[in-house]
């Protein structure tokens, strides 16, 4: 009788690959960050002002970004090691970031964030903020995973079909 394979995604494999993704994108982008820094204070000669300044707007607005490198970190590597069959890191990087970065042009462009005004006191994130950073790539890594494992399902079943004790000329 033919068995048929099953592969199903491996979620120890995902979860800690998708860990490994989220902590290196955030340590990265913090790092591009603070360098950049270090070399525009270098070369612009920075008053004590100009640093102030730049240190407050990275405190403002690096949450944002450590939550959408570290959602893409995340989603990318479980992509990529969950599924029976790793894949390439730097396709899946495209595809999860293209899609996302197309998600959130359209949203900004049609101004579906909320406006933050200086008057008021706000919250670090607004609850839409938040869904549209993380449910994009999100949604990619789950529908690249399910694509993947169902590939790898059917490869692995036309080869036990193939190898299933047919006669060979």
């Amino acid at each position: 009788m033919l068995k048929l394979a099953r592969n199903r995604p491996r979620f120890s494999r995902g979860l800690c690959a998708a860990a490994c993704g989220a902590i290196g994108t955030v340590a990265l982008a913090a790092l591009l960050w603070s360098g950049y820094l270090v070399i525009r204070w270098a070369t612009i000669g920075a008053s004590e002002f100009d640093r102030g300044y730049d240190l407050q707007e990275f405190r403002e607005y690096f949450p944002f970004v450590a939550l959408a490198c570290s959602t893409l970190g995340a989603c990318s590597g479980w992509a990529v090691y969950a599924p029976v069959r790793r894949s390439n890191l730097a396709r899946t990087l495209i595809w999860i970031f293209g899609g996302s970065g197309a998600v959130w042009g359209v949203t900004g462009f049609l101004g579906l964030i909320p406006r933050r005004s200086k008057d008021e006191s706000f919250d670090a994130f607004h609850l839409v903020e938040v869904l549209l950073v993380i449910l994009p790539p999100i949604a990619l890594a789950i529908l690249l995973t399910v694509w993947r494992t169902r590939q790898s399902s059917s490869q692995t079943n036309e080869e036990l079909q193939c190898n299933s004790g047919a006669p060979r000329e």
